[in-house]
């Protein structure tokens, strides 16, 4: 990101940036700034103390930070993407084996009646004994 690019639409986003990093700064300098973006630089100066050649390093980290920080912020919405996805397609994938377990058992059920009664039979025995216990 360069410095010409936070005057061209992200400002109001950057000049939070710029008074979390140099709260001396004023909303006025921040006019001043926004109006001229080369005035940081002796804002800077004049407020830090800071030597020419420290101000134009300081705005260099400052960028450089925030270019890490868009960075961050891509591979967050990226991995928050592929999560969407991720769980849209297991819900889709589950649901899909779901209904067909549900067919399957439907049919062994149809095709083997008496096994099936017999098996409910002895499931309902067991939790009959094993609800008397408690």
């Amino acid at each position: 990101m360069s410095i010409k690019r936070i005057f061209e639409g992200v400002w109001d986003e950057v000049a939070g940036h710029i008074q979390k990093e140099w709260a001396e700064l004023t909303d006025d300098d921040l006019k001043k700034i926004k109006a001229n973006q080369r005035v940081i630089y002796g804002i800077l100066e004049e407020k830090y103390g800071y030597t020419a050649e420290e101000s134009k390093s300081a705005v260099d980290q400052f960028i450089s930070k925030l270019d890490r920080q868009e960075e961050i912020d891509e591979f967050k919405q990226h991995i928050t993407d592929m999560t969407h996805r991720f769980l849209s397609n297991l819900s889709k994938t589950s649901s899909k084996y779901t209904k067909k377990g549900e067919e399957e058992v439907i049919k062994s059920m149809q095709s083997n009646p008496l096994v099936t009664t017999g098996a409910a039979l002895v499931v309902g025995f067991i939790l009959g004994v094993w609800i008397a216990r408690k």
